[in-house]
């Protein structure tokens, strides 16, 4: 017997050979996407290294330092007028002095009191909640959670604001140099709200749970099943082919000693 009778017998039921056809394709597919993967992973231009003469230049973190009492009243205070100016649009044009040239962007004072086309998400907030994300020597963070008029039908939210020191002793204040939205609270954040501008009264530091919305596991599991889907599938696909073709060659076989034993 040659080599190619089993093959015959292998391919002879027309089923066999279209799910063969089938699972060819497949893994040609696969292996066609994974080598332009490879082979064209990067068509854009390749840049020269710049480099500058001099010594290196190494990042280092900053040392945390404990914010001390005045500096958290002064950051506080500038922190609540901004929020009652700049991202209630409410006498815009007096949250101009708080933000630091990095925020401001180049506009003028004058396009800045207009609130039209500033760098600074609005929101109608009626209440604040505050607590210190990170502290360095000059620089701050701090996280609020905002909280609209009670008859509003806006959720609260929750915002990152940056603070740079400028100054020293009684010339020292604290500017805003960043002012990022990140998330939205879906429960009610207690009792509060109102119609009036922000108060130092509802600055609670331990009045802040909710304030850090973690990413639920399954925005991680899904992504990973179906990738593992996309491999396994047809790798089972093509063992469980194996299997049958296997038996079907053994079936093949055993017809045929019976035939000559006949």
């Amino acid at each position: 017997m040659t080599i190619l009778g089993p093959l015959r017998g292998l391919f002879s039921s027309p089923r066999r050979r279209r799910r063969t056809l089938r699972i060819g394709g497949t893994l040609l597919v696969l292996a066609s996407a994974i080598t332009i993967g490879i082979v064209f992973r990067n068509t854009a231009p390749q840049e020269e290294p710049m480099f500058q003469e001099g010594p290196v230049q190494v990042y280092r973190e900053p040392t945390p330092v404990r914010l001390t009492q005045a500096d958290r009243v002064l950051a506080i205070k500038t922190a609540m007028k901004f929020v009652n100016t700049a991202v209630a649009r409410r006498h815009v044009g007096d949250s101009y002095a708080l933000v630091a040239p990095v925020l401001r962007g180049g506009i003028s004072q004058a396009e800045w009191a207009k609130g039209d086309a500033i760098p600074v998400v609005p929101y109608p907030a009626a209440e604040a909640r505050v607590r210190v994300d990170y502290s360095f020597r000059n620089e701050l963070g701090l996280k609020l959670l905002l909280i609209p008029p009670t008859a509003s039908k806006i959720n609260p939210m929750t915002f990152n604001m940056d603070l740079t020191a400028r100054g020293s002793g009684v010339e020292r204040r604290w500017l805003v140099n960043g002012w990022t939205p990140s998330g939205v609270v879906s429960a009610p954040a207690g009792d509060g709200g109102g119609g009036g501008a922000l108060g130092g009264t509802n600055l609670a530091p331990q009045n802040t749970e909710g304030l850090e919305s973690p990413l639920g596991a399954a925005w991680i599991i899904v992504p990973i099943a179906l990738l593992g889907a996309v491999v396994l599938v047809p790798i089972g696909v093509g063992i469980r082919s194996w299997r049958e073709n296997r038996r079907a060659v053994r079936d093949y076989e055993r017809m045929r000693s019976l035939d000559g034993g006949v």
